[in-house]
């Protein structure tokens, strides 16, 4: 306040850091000036693919400015904002905030237990990220694996993780130290007596979750919280044996653990309300944004991205080409392609996915391909061997994308592949995966649309502009999704058959938001 009282009066005048004379030079004259606004509108562009609306207004508001008077530039941004603030986009980006605020906020605050010290049980690189989420935020961590040389190198991730920040100058050698001193390696269960919450990140197999559980309630205490981070076996069943089922949960993180911001909370009709309010308050105090969703196969976001991921690999099947599929996912505004994803999450770990969920996905309408599996048998996992759909290499530390394996299309039908229609690709991808957020409202999986927005957006990068699945099917019409949807029925099969909720919709002219 100070500060802003002596610009205001003059006695305080900001330093700037003298420019250039290439930077004068190029900013003085016209024709440079133009090939500046010309570059920007090329990288807008590569980066936003034109998905919005924004980037582009506002180059042109700078352009004005400069060329026309710094009265000119604020006129035209001020008309701009008043058009861009109707946009969908704006709409949709706007309902995001407002469900990520309201997400923020622990609706069962009053029966949370304080969370002081956490277990984590498997210290590979999602355990060590929740490890280094928690840390970060004040918690204290104990960090178990099999041997305690395995739990060591789970704390050595932590530290690399820390580090980074502390080469970028966002903290010192000291906030360095302290947070990874937090984190405790351990060998053995006793060490998780003290603990409030254990956070098993072990492999997914279900005997081997069943058997940590059983040896976790052996020693923890009577009010401890027991959450599973499986990605996909239902919470129930790894509780079927537990002495008390009341208190365990999933906790579902998303890897990177420490740069996706989701959180998914998994209950079953035994959790308790003490068990939820304490972990949603974990989540929150790890930064994370939370959703609370019932129990059932892949429960929401991995149920509805093992669908969309298998159909990417059913799309190579008909001959589509890696690169063309990825594109034109990235183009739809995805972050990354599907081909991307697979590579980064490991392809052995999507083939074990496809693997549960093809098995309890239950009618037979979903055709599941096999093919993660056999790529994942011939050791082509992604960037874990640096190679699978992409050719990676080290640099400098990190992992870098390099071209194209093409010899993954000996497992596709040969190199020979079909030139598809973007649009179709992008279509065929999108409702797939809106389709199957649809259904998990209409099955009782989702509570709410709201969940099911901020669930896709900020755990699997849907298109932040489109709102979230549910957003997209008002801003498209429910019918239209519906006939779209029929469609892709009639010539592909009832994997893609309108869920009973959007055909209700679509009769009622009813949409999920207001």
């Amino acid at each position: 306040k100070a500060a802003a009282r002596r610009l205001a009066d003059g006695s305080l005048k900001p330093k700037r850091a003298e420019k250039s004379l290439s930077d004068r030079l190029l900013e003085s004259n016209t024709l440079s000036r133009r090939i500046i606004y010309q570059q920007a509108g090329k990288r807008t562009a590569k980066r936003t693919h034109g998905n919005y609306p924004a980037p582009p207004k506002i180059i042109e508001c700078v352009k004005v400015g400069m060329e026309d008077g710094l009265e000119a530039g604020l006129d035209l941004e001020a008309r701009y904002f008043g058009e861009l603030v109707f946009t969908s986009e704006s709409n949709a980006l706007v309902s995001l905030f407002f469900a990520k605020q309201k997400a923020d906020k622990n609706p069962l605050n009053e029966h949370a237990r304080p969370v002081r010290e956490i277990g984590v049980l498997g210290a590979g690189l999602m355990g060590a990220g929740i490890a280094q989420v928690s840390a970060e935020n004040g918690i204290d961590v104990v960090l178990k694996d099999q041997h305690l040389d395995l739990a060591a190198k789970g704390q050595k991730h932590v530290w690399d993780g820390i580090h980074k920040k502390t080469t970028k100058g966002i903290l010192s050698d000291f906030e360095e130290d302290v947070i990874v001193e937090r984190v405790v390696p351990v060998g053995d269960y006793d060490a998780l007596k003290a603990a409030d919450i254990v956070i098993e990140a072990v492999p997914e197999n279900l005997d081997l979750k069943r058997h940590v559980l059983a040896d976790t309630e052996a020693v923890v205490r009577d009010d401890a919280v027991f959450a599973s981070n499986t990605s996909s076996i239902p919470i129930a069943e790894i509780a079927a044996e537990a002495k008390h089922p009341e208190r365990v949960l999933g906790m579902h993180y998303f890897s990177p653990v420490p740069q996706i911001p989701l959180l998914e909370l998994i209950v079953t009709d035994d959790t308790s309300e003490k068990a939820l309010a304490t972990a949603y308050d974990a989540g929150l105090t790890q930064g994370k944004t939370v959703i609370v969703v019932n129990d059932g196969p892949g429960f929401y976001t991995t149920r509805i991205l093992a669908l969309y991921m298998n159909e990417a690999l059913l799309l190579l099947e008909e001959g589509g080409a890696v690169d063309a599929i990825d594109q034109a996912m990235e183009q739809w505004g995805f972050p990354m392609g599907p081909f991307e994803l697979f590579d980064l999450v490991g392809i052995d770990v999507a083939a074990k996915i496809t693997e549960i969920m093809g098995n309890r996905l239950g009618n037979g309408d979903y055709h599941i391909s096999g093919k993660a599996a056999e790529l994942a048998a011939s050791n082509l996992l992604g960037q874990k061997t640096n190679l699978g759909f992409y050719a990676y290499e080290e640099t400098n530390g990190k992992t870098e994308q390099g071209a194209l394996n093409s010899g993954v299309y000996r497992f596709f039908g040969g190199s020979d592949r079909t030139a598809m229609d973007t649009d179709t690709i992008q279509q065929r991808l999108g409702l797939m995966m809106v389709n199957a957020a649809v259904r998990c409202l209409e099955d009782g999986v989702l509570r709410r649309p709201t969940d099911g927005d901020l669930g896709a957006g900020f755990g699997l990068g849907f298109p932040p502009f489109r709102g979230g699945p549910f957003r997209y099917v008002d801003h498209e019409g429910p019918a239209g999704i519906v006939m779209a949807l029929e469609q892709f029925t009639d010539t592909l099969g009832p994997r893609y058959a309108p869920s009973a909720l959007l055909h209700e919709r679509a009769a009622t002219g009813t949409t999920f938001h207001r």
